[in-house]
This record gives C-alpha cells, sequence and structure tokens, in this order.
C-alpha cells in the first residue's frame, strides 16, 4: 500500500463510530470479547465504552488501530488476530513501532502516512499539519483528526511496508512546466 493509501483508509473512520478500549484492534466488540480483553486491561473500565457491545462500533487502541491499518483492516473489513498481527511492523508496542520508524525527520508538516510515535502512543500524519490517530481523553474517545501542525514530541518517520513517493508532487510540477515550455515553443 500507498502512503496516501494508507492516510485515506485511516481517515474512513472517521465516518464510522469508534471508541478507545486498549487491546481492541477494530474487531467486533461482543459482550464476551469485551469481557475478556477487559481482563488484560482492567483500565478499560474507565473508558465507560462496555455500552457499545454488540454494536457496530470500532474500537482500538493507538497502536493496534495502525497496526490493523497496516494488515489490511477497513471500514466494513475487520482483521482476525493473525492478519492483524501479520501486518509490516508486526503485533509491537508503541515503542518498537517508534524504533521501527526509519528515514526519520523533524517537521510540523509531515507527508500523508507518515508514522507520528512517542513511547506511549502512536498515530499518522495525513499530510498538511494534520494527523489521525485513536485516543482518550481531552473530549476524544476513539478516532480523530487533528489540525495545526504534529507536536514536535512525536518521532515522524516512513513506516516499514509502506511505500512512499516523495517525488510525486515534484514530478507533477515539473511535467506541468516542461509541458508549458513545449506549447510555449511550438506556438511561436
Amino acid at each position: 500500500m500507498t502512503n496516501k493509501d494508507l492516510a485515506n483508509a485511516a481517515k474512513d473512520y472517521m465516518t464510522v463510530q469508534t471508541c478507545y478500549d486498549k487491546g481492541f484492534w477494530c474487531q467486533y466488540m461482543s459482550k464476551q470479547e469485551y469481557l475478556r480483553v477487559l481482563q488484560m486491561y482492567p483500565d478499560n473500565a474507565r473508558y465507560g465504552n462496555e455500552k457499545y457491545c454488540n454494536t457496530d462500533i470500532y474500537a482500538a487502541d493507538c497502536i493496534c488501530w495502525i497496526k490493523q491499518l497496516l494488515g489490511g483492516g477497513r471500514v466494513g473489513r475487520r482483521l482476525s488476530y493473525n492478519e492483524m498481527s501479520h501486518n509490516p511492523v508486526g503485533d509491537c508496542t508503541n515503542e518498537k513501532f517508534k524504533a521501527k520508524l526509519y528515514d526519520v525527520i523533524k517537521t510540523s508538516t509531515p507527508p500523508a502516512g507518515y508514522g507520528l510515535a512517542t513511547d506511549s502512543h502512536a498515530a499518522l500524519s495525513l499530510g498538511d499539519g494534520n494527523w489521525i490517530d485513536c485516543n482518550y481523553g481531552n473530549g476524544q474517545n476513539g478516532v480523530l483528526v487533528h489540525s495545526g501542525g504534529v507536536p514536535d514530541y512525536f518521532t515522524i518517520g516512513k513506516i516499514p511496508g509502506v511505500e512512499y513517493n516523495d517525488h510525486e508532487e515534484e514530478r507533477a510540477i515539473l511535467t506541468a512546466f516542461t509541458d508549458w515550455l513545449v506549447d510555449l515553443y511550438l506556438n511561436q
């Protein structure tokens, strides 16, 4: 998948209901699955998302949401654990995701599809200073787009398994310019 495909798939989650629960990767949240995961992550009880059991909600934590996207999860396509864990970064933690990012850059406006990570959080750049994550707090409970630039506390880099075409926009500008030059020459 390309970096733009990844960013577009992430934005699609703004069209459905989402919530934040640790240990979820957008699998179906039946009551039984909620209780199973709650045993591993008792903090989930404080989020108040049990009310969404047996609905079409997409529950995830930050890193699992990204891993399911990398594994091919999409709105309308939920993954098994095996599918999610066999994504290009594996079933990693936030810290390991951060360590896997390469061609790391420092900017508040990274290109779309770049990974954003700290030791305790993971997100994705959407380009133009916008970014998206799955989180809880400050009025957020699920997937949300943020604007105004990527905060400087994130490590920003390319994600293994994602195809980056860093010169796509420059190629379009140069192609338009050369077309203009050819037209100018031929119309003399």
